[in-house]
């Protein structure tokens, strides 16, 4: 018998074999990749939505609260639900025109009477619930004792952190005049005099707001070189004010940034240098473009900025023509304007001291009410339960509402028989 040589059938074998399994196709593997795409772009955005969910529902991220502007340096986010736990605590929304009360009409009914607040974070008051503000307590207060004369008043509350009394009187000359306030009170705070001008060798490294000076007239004038040199800036980016008012994920990030910044010196410093390295860029680029080829020409200047008219300012003194300028308006307005001091408990501080005296003169000369919470928190048992830690608990609140809703009385600046 013929043998067939060995190795013959194994070689066939593995070539059918080898004919029986195709190769892979390569468009297999491209769907396969394709679908793993298309999986991970879908888990991104679920991923994304459900931390936002965890976030709103655990109140993380809600204390984002201002957004920059171009007249002021910043405002109120309108409509934004708050979280606030910095110091303090309270929850609530910000109403349609970012106030932190209610929402109000342009048009003011019949019989009402309008009590109008500005100031700072004091008369913000994010460290305890709404209804517990010294502005709110007031309008409670006159409405219960005013019940059988059937008197009606209105409390509005344009308190936003960080504002000094600059800002506040260009707020109420731009915002808070329409509503057509009856009795207008500004709550000054021993920081407002700081926050109200700025030497000209600061102005590069200072915050974006308007700040006054005097000029060789001595006449008040508003500096918004800051404003125009942070253009770029405090320019309104629609995602980035999108984020800011919905997003707790970037209200995180921001809480987040700030807290480092007040933590650890290198990073503010690192931050700070970022932005002022921006800053001048935009400036610079801004230049070429001729936007600011008016005012370009003093190569010495920082760029972006007028070079400065004016030496050292007094603070003190622009201070006392800001209040000025302020019951001039709330005068020619048809309102009249009280001025409520911060207290100062200790008695610590002489500056102040000084500024309160200059305050209290200016109203004897002009007119306007004055009233320093110094005194009644002093007498208070206990001062300090009217504070949490800087700013009013809710006994603080409660007793300013109290001296305050005396004063209105007693000055016949409110009658409620």
């Amino acid at each position: 018998m013929l043998m067939k040589p060995a190795g013959v059938d194994i070689i066939k074998t593995e070539s059918a074999a080898t004919r029986s399994v195709p190769p892979p196709a390569k468009h297999h593997s491209r769907w396969r990749t394709g679908i793993r795409i298309l999986q991970g772009s879908l888990l991104i955005p679920l991923a994304v939505v459900a931390l936002e969910s965890c976030f709103n529902l655990a109140g993380i991220g809600q204390g984002e609260i201002v957004k920059p502007d171009t007249k002021l340096g910043c405002r109120h986010i309108n409509d934004k639900f708050v979280t606030w736990r910095l110091e303090g605590f309270s929850r609530g929304r910000l109403n349609k025109s970012g106030m932190r009360d209610v929402n109000h009409t342009l048009h003011k009914s019949a019989g009402v009477t309008r009590l109008a607040f500005l100031g700072d974070s004091y008369t913000e008051g994010l460290q305890v619930p709404q209804e517990d503000i010294f502005a709110k307590r007031i309008e409670t207060t006159l409405n219960d004792n005013g019940t059988r004369s059937g008197k009606q008043f209105e409390s509005l509350n344009f308190g936003c952190s960080s504002y000094s009394t600059g800002q506040e009187l260009l707020q109420f000359e731009s915002e808070i005049k329409p509503y057509n306030p009856d009795i207008v009170i500004l709550l000054f705070t021993p920081g407002d005099t700081l926050e109200n001008s700025v030497a000209p060798a600061k102005r590069a490294s200072a915050e974006a707001r308007p700040y006054f000076y005097f000029d060789n007239k001595k006449q008040l004038q508003e500096d918004d070189g800051l404003l125009r040199y942070n253009k770029e800036k405090l320019k309104e980016r629609p995602l980035r004010e999108f984020l800011r008012a919905n997003s707790t994920i970037f209200g995180v990030y921001e809480e987040t940034k700030l807290s480092l910044s007040m933590s650890d010196k290198v990073f503010f410093r690192t931050t700070r240098l970022i932005e002022q390295t921006a800053t001048r860029i935009g400036a610079w680029l801004a230049r070429l473009r001729g936007a600011q080829a008016a005012t370009a020409g003093n190569a010495a200047s920082t760029p972006g900025l007028l070079p400065p008219t004016w030496q050292e300012p007094d603070q003190v003194a622009i201070s006392t023509a800001l209040i000025k300028r302020l019951d001039d308006e709330v005068k020619a307005a048809g309102g009249k304007l009280v001025v409520v001091a911060f207290p100062d408990v200790s008695g610590g501080n002489l500056a102040y001291g000084d500024q309160r005296v200059q305050i209290s003169k200016l109203a004897q000369k002009q007119g306007f009410g004055y009233l320093d919470l110094s005194i009644p928190f002093k007498q208070d048992k206990n001062p300090n339960n009217l504070f949490i830690q800087v700013h009013f608990s809710k006994l603080g609140h409660k007793l300013t509402a109290q001296a305050l809703c005396a004063y209105l009385k007693e000055s016949g600046l409110v009658t409620i028989d």
